[in-house]
């Protein structure tokens, strides 16, 4: 008699774990009404299974690191582009404005290296204070070398990024399912061999006839999954073994050297 194949849960990925499970829900709902009933255990494993396979999935914040990636990137041409306006009034003949000039970029350095060595190594950071820094105490020297566009433009680039950073951890704060994938896995692996058990106790009951097609089907995919399994195996312990090799080579050729330097040495 036909019985359905062990497999090892436990080595599957979770979305082969899910496609597998949902393998099994679809034969069984083949098997003719009267020779499956409908029993408590069988339904509790189906309910898990469709869990599983609509369990929500973590929503991706690359979109939110590349727009991260674009704004830094325009902040850091405007802070650029302010270093440039400064240096043309360090290089400029009006006295006034290349010393105004002078302090401004002075200060705003030191700003920017006290923060830092304060511990404050995040970028965003430094530049909302810098700009803080250069309204409270530098804006007489603003006015004169009429830099308030570049602070505004900087001002403008922090606002946006914390903007964006408060909508990445919103979102990942509204994401609680009400199941993690482990607690669902092993659900529904414990359902899976209730309902295992209980196949082949109809399967003695009812002869393996009713039974046969969905038994064949569901171990076509065991075989196919224990293939995939022993093949991710053998590909590991051949890492595992050119690794080792690496290793028993780098000692080798560790030793030669140590060798060729003592004979060096008593030569010497």
């Amino acid at each position: 008699m036909t019985q359905l194949e062990n497999l090892k849960h436990g080595h599957l990925k979770n979305a082969q774990h899910c496609s597998f499970h949902c393998t099994v829900v679809q034969n069984l709902q083949k098997i003719e009404a009267k020779y499956l009933p409908d029993i408590p255990r069988l339904a509790n494993y189906i309910e898990w299974v469709a869990r599983e396979k609509w369990q929500p999935k973590p929503l991706s914040t690359r979109h939110y690191a590349e727009q991260l990636q674009q704004l830094r990137h325009q902040r850091q041409q405007h802070y650029r582009g302010l270093h440039h306006a400064l240096q043309s009034h360090l290089n400029g003949f009006d006295a006034d404005k290349h010393e105004a000039a002078r302090l401004f970029l002075h200060a705003i350095t030191y700003a920017g290296y006290r923060n830092k060595r304060r511990g404050e190594l995040d970028e965003s950071i430094m530049m909302i204070l810098m700009v803080k820094h250069a309204r409270e105490k530098l804006a007489d020297h603003m006015s004169q070398l009429q830099l308030e566009p570049w602070m505004d433009h900087i001002d403008q680039m922090n606002q946006e990024i914390e903007q964006v950073k408060d909508l990445r951890e919103q979102q990942r704060l509204n994401y609680r399912p009400q199941y993690t994938t482990q607690q669902l896995r092993h659900e529904v692996d414990e359902g899976y061999r209730q309902v295992r058990n209980y196949l082949h106790a109809l399967m003695l009951l009812n002869g393996p006839e009713p039974y046969e097609h969905a038994v064949r089907c569901i171990n076509t995919e065991i075989d196919r999954l224990k293939l995939i399994m022993a093949q991710r195996k053998g590909r590991a312990r051949k890492k595992r073994e050119k690794l080792e090799q690496q290793a028993h080579q780098n000692v080798s050729v560790k030793a030669s050297i140590d060798i060729a330097e003592g004979e060096h040495e008593s030569m010497n």
